[in-house]
């Protein structure tokens, strides 16, 4: 059975998160940029500069080479001061790190693993569409050969931290499966439509339209017609943050 005590060091390393989020996230800022739209992207280099952004990424990549349940501990406590640093957390870790880690060529992980590390930016996860949620199964963006590379045809709806991502995920279909591309979001052929929401605001969000978007063979991320495998391990580590991040919320919250 597993146990849930936190270690000293564990509990050293959420203490060092508290003094964080009082310092740079108080409640008050939090309340200003929820109303805002104001994301606390400033929280970015002061989490790489504590290391909390490598904690998954091994020793041998600049990262720290700490457990799950770590990472876990660390995302409930991020909920628990402010869902909008969760979520950027997130991003960073969870879609852009560990894809990377799982899924991405050496070259990929060379280019951006060490700008997430320092806090330079993060992925966003472009797979839902207005058609299909988080069933891959239903997506209707396509993605066909083009010579030396792929050309991407498709609408995405609801992705979070597009304008600001080093990369889009894009999930798209071609005739052997599902595939996916690293995409820059300003790319030629892309459009963002920012989406107002209720709650949540700190989380920019977007439609996503690809308009026959020229990518190059090294935008491949993971071997072609295998996406789906790698999208499942993405889902994996995002949700299992996110499950973590809102355990913290809902401590807060009662």
């Amino acid at each position: 059975m597993m146990g849930f005590r936190k270690t000293e060091e564990q509990r050293l390393l959420l203490d060092s998160v508290d003094r964080m989020m009082a310092r740079h996230l108080p409640p008050g800022e939090v309340r200003r940029r929820d109303a805002e739209a104001d994301p606390p992207e400033h929280l970015l280099p002061v989490m790489a500069d504590m290391g909390l952004l490598g904690l998954a990424a091994p020793q041998a990549r600049g990262g720290q080479g700490s457990d799950w349940q770590t990472m876990s501990h660390v995302q409930e406590r991020l909920g628990y001061h402010a869902t909008m640093a969760a979520i950027l957390f997130n991003r960073v870790t969870c879609f852009g790190i560990m894809t990377l880690l799982t899924s991405g060529s050496d070259a990929q992980r060379d280019a951006f693993l060490p700008r997430m590390l320092a806090g330079e930016g993060a992925f966003a996860l472009a797979l839902t569409e207005p058609g299909a949620g988080s069933d891959a199964g239903a997506l209707a963006t396509r993605a066909r050969r083009d010579g030396a590379g792929w050309r991407i045809t498709g609408l995405k709806h609801w992705i979070s931290g597009a304008a600001s991502a080093l990369r889009l995920v894009v999930a798209a279909r071609t005739d052997s499966g599902i595939i996916l591309f690293l995409v820059p979001p300003d790319a030629p052929g892309v459009s963002l439509t920012r989406l107002d929401k209720i709650g949540n605001r700190c989380s920019l969000t977007y439609e996503v339209a690809f308009d026959d978007v020229a990518v190059p063979l090294d935008a491949l991320l993971g071997p072609e017609g295998k996406g789906f495998g790698c999208l499942k391990k993405t889902l994996f580590y995002g949700r299992t943050g996110l499950a973590a991040a809102v355990v913290g919320t809902a401590q807060a919250a009662v």
